[in-house]
């Protein structure tokens, strides 16, 4: 007995080394056994099936009772089928995310900025049609999200044309904001393009402590516009912390959870950019241990909130990579992310753009060539070379070796312990 099936509608199927991934719109992830894609290429092919074979009849069930796949054709649609060539175990066969500093210009000045962002205008920011380009090629090797950010992104031109070219495309984008130039008009125009996530950086919990590090910002103005960005997008608050702002962080998960953000983000301070002048601000490693002490208590209690500790790393505690194999978690450099700064460059991650750490540029290369073949993504992808006091860590199989570009930061080795752990 035969029978044909269809995928249900916003379903993106990619087959990498270690099983194909079915990936929804709605955020929901399954892997499944490589042995089943040719299955799940002729449902794509609209094929008739047989059902009669037990494991397949009982895998059709699995992905009917999921909304994977359904018997009426007029509920299918907008699917996407990725069948990538392989490169390597330690990676995917492309990025998951790729992170997009689409300008260097900025009306804030502040202390520990990453890129240096400034007032100044460059020439070299990405035209549209690069970046279109660019949005083609993640939509066709299967990227999940675009995330833009800066300076401050709302300066960059062709910031609503960007955003609705990418939702076109079936890119989810989040936006990292200062939300300074955020108005009730912005907010529609943001609406009308597909916006889903905006990220909003909050680094101090009160006006002295926020002008201290944001130079140019108005706090009070930016806690009332806030809770209308929440109302309208799937919001998050990121704090860099320092010394300035330490015990600041259970005040800034409570404002977080006033004005309805979904998720609270910490980075520790970092030594890139402007960070590089403010070494003094660091935390130390008590302030180190403490911290890590005081975000894991606050993840437990906490319901409304998902409350995270340096973003770049990959833990399987995070349910949205569940699905992913021990050799993905750790740092996600060059492994299932990038970054990409405003001239085009491409680096294993945003805060890894120095100069011998460019990988390429996208205006005289494809990305996925860029992903596949720069020597500086291989070398970070071989874990075998670590050094340091990792080796002898016994969490090293779950965080292998932590945040790259912090190891990378304190003495130019990328296979150096990362100095901003708290366990070694």
């Amino acid at each position: 007995m035969v029978k044909k099936y269809y995928f249900a509608k916003n379903i993106l199927i990619r087959r990498e080394h270690f099983g194909t991934l079915i990936l929804l719109r709605n955020g929901e992830r399954y892997l499944v056994d490589n042995v089943n894609f040719n299955l799940l290429k002729d449902i794509y092919n609209q094929k008739n099936i047989n059902i009669e074979n037990k494991k397949i009849n009982f895998f059709l069930k699995d992905l009917l009772s999921k909304n994977i796949i359904v018997t009426n054709k007029s509920k299918s649609g907008n699917l996407k089928l990725i069948e990538n060539r392989f490169i390597s175990y330690d990676c995917l066969s492309f990025p998951r995310t790729v992170y997009w500093e689409c300008t260097n210009r900025c009306n804030y000045k502040c202390i520990h900025c990453y890129s240096s962002s400034g007032e100044s205008f460059h020439q070299e920011e990405l035209k549209f049609n690069t970046v279109k380009k660019m949005i083609d090629e993640m939509s066709v090797f299967g990227a999940e999200f675009l995330s833009i950010g800066g300076g401050e992104p709302l300066l960059y031109k062709d910031i609503f044309n960007v955003i609705k070219y990418a939702a076109k495309k079936g890119i989810e984008v989040e936006l990292t904001t200062n939300a300074s130039l955020i108005t009730e008009e912005t907010i529609q125009k943001l609406v009308n393009s597909g916006l889903k996530f905006i990220q909003v950086s909050l680094d101090g919990a009160n006006e002295n402590t926020y002008s201290l590090i944001r130079k140019g910002g108005d706090f009070n103005e930016i806690i009332k516009i806030i809770p209308k960005i929440s109302k309208n997008f799937i919001l998050s608050i990121c704090s860099v912390i320092n010394k300035l702002n330490y015990n600041e962080i259970d005040d800034l998960i409570e404002i977080s959870k006033k004005v309805n953000a979904k998720h609270f983000r910490v980075i520790p301070l970092m030594e890139i950019g402007r960070g590089i002048n403010i070494k003094s601000l660091q935390l130390s490693k008590k302030q180190l241990k403490e911290l890590h002490a005081i975000i894991q208590h606050r993840k437990k209690r906490e319901k409304l909130i998902n409350i995270q500790l340096n973003e770049n790393l990959v833990l399987p505690e995070n349910k949205n990579i569940s699905w992913m194999p021990e050799n993905h978690f750790g740092c996600s450099a060059a492994r299932t992310t990038c970054g990409i700064d405003f001239k085009g460059n491409v680096y294993p991650c945003s805060f890894m753009e120095f100069d011998e750490l460019k990988c390429g540029n996208i205006k005289n290369s494809s990305l996925l060539k860029i992903w596949e073949n720069s020597k500086v993504m291989k070398n970070l992808r071989n874990l075998d070379k670590l050094s340091g006091k990792c080796l002898k860590c016994r969490y090293l199989n779950l965080c292998r070796g932590g945040c790259r570009a912090a190891a990378y930061m304190k003495n130019k080795r990328l296979t150096d312990s990362d100095y901003l752990c708290s366990v070694i």
